[in-house]
């Protein structure tokens, strides 16, 4: 009966062990997979950066005087403004050589990795919420070129 007993829990044990690992490496790949979006957002965003920049500039450079060249003008500070807060606290909160920047799984327990999912997907929102700043800054300002 004591065999029966300890095989029964060393075999829990493992399973145990074993569910929290897979849980963590399921964790892990969400995690990857979300940090390869925000990536691929973020490079998109920078992209337009040159259009932000030089749709400041021409609408600057504009001898008329109008409100809403001024709000345009604006528009476009601010969504380079969102994208270089962005970029500082991103880095600020995810240090390269740290997970998940280094890719790397570390000997951490699955709540770890639970919290960096859940910061992960607010810098995906926040990431794709620039995105549209910049689409619709963008838009205004070539109405008024």
């Amino acid at each position: 009966m004591k065999k029966l007993f300890l095989l029964s829990f060393l075999l829990l044990l493992f399973i145990g062990c074993t569910s929290t690992s897979n849980d963590i490496s399921s964790v892990h790949s969400d995690n990857m997979s979300l940090l390869s979006d925000i990536i691929e957002q973020h490079d998109e965003v920078m992209k337009k950066m040159s259009t932000i920049n030089s749709l400041e500039n021409d609408l600057s450079n504009k001898e008329v005087i109008d409100s809403n060249i001024d709000l345009a003008i604006q528009n476009l500070k601010e969504s380079n403004m969102s994208m270089m807060n962005f970029m500082k606290n991103f880095s600020d909160q995810f240090p390269y050589d740290s997970y998940p920047m280094n890719k790397k799984v570390e000997d951490k327990n699955l709540d770890f990795y639970k919290d960096i999912n859940e910061k992960l997907n607010l810098k995906k929102d926040k990431i794709l919420k620039i995105g549209k700043q910049f689409e619709e800054s963008i838009a205004k300002a070539e109405e008024l070129i």
